[in-house]
């Protein structure tokens, strides 16, 4: 009886012992798909910061640095978006800290920042 006790001891420590190392390896995925989503994410203040009518797209992306285009988006099937924004020149940075939120601007013909949105 006792070799049986040994045995389901033994057992029960390796399921644990996997568990925690799948659960160990599935939050450091977590923390580096973050971490570059971040490398390329702005923060609210920087948001905030672009002023509909007066900052362009060449001062954005000076700024906060290559975005992702709305073919890039759509093509991720980020919900919440409107199809006008697909047929506008619009750019999209993902929200620092947030896998799931992005921030949008859309621009005129000439550049200029004609709306903004958080998605």
């Amino acid at each position: 009886m006792k070799t049986v006790l040994k045995v389901m001891l033994g057992i029960i420590l390796g399921c644990v012992v996997l568990i925690g190392g799948c659960a160990a390896l599935f939050s450091s995925a977590v923390d580096d798909v973050q971490n570059e989503s971040d490398r390329t994410a702005i923060s609210v203040p920087e948001y905030g910061s672009a002023k509909v009518g007066t900052s362009t797209r060449k001062q954005l992306e000076a700024r906060f640095g290559d975005p992702q285009t709305s073919n890039e988006v759509q093509a991720e099937g980020v919900a919440g978006i409107p199809e006008s924004d697909f047929e506008q020149s619009c750019i999209y940075y993902a929200r620092r800290g947030d896998l799931a939120r992005l921030f949008g601007f859309c621009f005129d013909r000439d550049g200029k920042l004609t709306s903004k949105a958080s998605y």
